[in-house]
């Protein structure tokens, strides 16, 4: 998820934050991973130490090196003729955002985040479409990224390489906000203790695990009941209202986590090495592959031929699950560097045989969105086949492509 917090910085250096969480999505892939801030205009020179002084990015960095760097806002921004994500700084220890008498922001990470500094938003860069629609804005906008997607190698192509593809799960990253003073450096080397809250999580198998980067003893709680001490992961599937802490050395305690779970039905961990495409009515020779849909690779794709045959939709996929299985839903991953053959119209079925596939067990349309897309039964349907049908494609186009195709499964 990402943060988005308006700072207000007072003559005396204290910080007043408001946070706002906005999540991107469940799963799939991200661009980044991180908070922006909005500062001040006067706040408008950008120190840091990290790779510079140029730009760079988890896969395009070879060409800067770690050094103290300092600058004023409007020279962090690139002026691509295209707008887009520019001017980050990668292997960041940390950055300050200062005014004419060196008063501001310290961000302290641990050396491994990324920042960047700019008089827009990303959403600006975003919507101008072309350089000349990119009006800066009076504010500073900071970002802090935990985590980035790499560039790869061009606007349509190649995709980046596996490794510096951000596939969404859950993740924390830690950092600090102080007030800047004239000794930075000084200020950055000092050690704060650890208080953020611990991170509650259940995956689909009703398994509740917390988790904790501050070294101490981690207690929970269930209901407002009894406070526990966790020992871990455990089965919870029912509803409640979790709450975890830590407490820390010298008597000192955490921030307190606070999560809700829905009553679930666990699923089944299934083992994907038994599937096998058993159908599919159209492959594109050397780049869409149909095992690719079944692979757990979100970077590989299912595509159907484009390049000779041409032929129009429907297409369809079916699948051998290798056993049967009490199915409640499934989920369709779209492909992730670019948008197409994005599935809209859909039909999915179930069958004991592969051969009599009935009524379908769902339809309905996909969004037109590249976040995975999950869709539950009214009712379990219970089979050893599946076979999702696409109707047609978001832009009009002949052609399908699926990243990864998976099934919700009782235990």
């Amino acid at each position: 998820m990402t943060h988005a917090a308006t700072f207000t910085i007072f003559g005396n250096g204290a910080i007043d934050v408001a946070n706002q969480v906005r999540p991107y999505g469940n799963l799939g892939v991200l661009p980044k991973l991180g908070v922006s801030l909005v500062l001040p205009q006067a706040f408008d020179t950008l120190t840091w130490l990290g790779r510079g002084p140029h730009e760079s990015y988890v896969d395009r960095k070879r060409s800067t090196d770690v050094g103290l760097y300092r600058g004023k806002v409007a020279e962090q921004y690139e002026r691509y003729v295209r707008p887009q994500e520019n001017g980050n700084k990668t292997d960041v220890r940390w950055a300050s955002l200062t005014n004419r008498k060196g008063k501001g922001l310290l961000v302290v990470t641990n050396g491994a985040y990324s920042v960047s500094a700019h008089h827009n938003s990303a959403t600006d860069y975003d919507e101008a479409r072309h350089i000349h629609k990119v009006i800066p804005r009076d504010e500073v906008y900071l970002c802090i990224d935990a985590a980035h997607t790499g560039l790869g190698g061009a606007s349509c192509g190649p995709r980046p390489l596996n490794e510096y593809i951000l596939n969404a799960e859950p993740m924390r990253f830690r950092y600090s906000l102080r007030p800047a003073t004239k000794h930075r450096a000084d200020d950055a080397r000092l050690q704060l203790p650890n208080l953020e809250a611990p991170l509650v999580t259940r995956d689909r198998a009703g398994m509740v695990r917390i988790e904790s980067s501050g070294v101490g003893r981690v207690a929970y709680r269930v209901n407002d009941g009894s406070w526990r001490t966790y020992a871990g992961p455990f089965e919870y599937t029912d509803h409640g209202t979790f709450e975890a802490k830590v407490t820390l050395d010298r008597d000192l305690v955490s921030d307190v986590a606070q999560v809700e779970f829905d009553q679930i039905v666990p699923l089944r961990e299934l083992d994907k090495s038994m599937w096998k495409v058993v159908h599919v009515d159209s492959v594109e020779p050397g780049e869409g592959n149909a095992q690719h849909a079944i692979d757990g690779n979100a970077g590989s794709f299912w595509h159907t031929n484009w390049s000779s045959t041409r032929a129009k939709h429907p297409h369809e996929i079916q699948i051998d699950l290798g056993q049967t299985l009490e199915l409640l839903g499934f989920a369709q991953l779209p492909r992730q560097d670019m948008n197409h053959g994005r599935i809209g119209g859909y039909e999915f079925y179930v069958s004991n045989d592969g051969q009599e596939w009935g009524s379908p067990a769902s339809t309905g349309r996909f969004p037109n969105s590249d976040q995975l897309q999950t869709v539950k039964f009214e009712k379990p349907v219970t089979g050893r086949y599946i076979r999702l049908v696409a109707l047609d494609e978001w832009s009009g186009e002949y052609y399908t492509t699926l990243a990864e195709l998976d099934v919700m499964a009782a235990k």
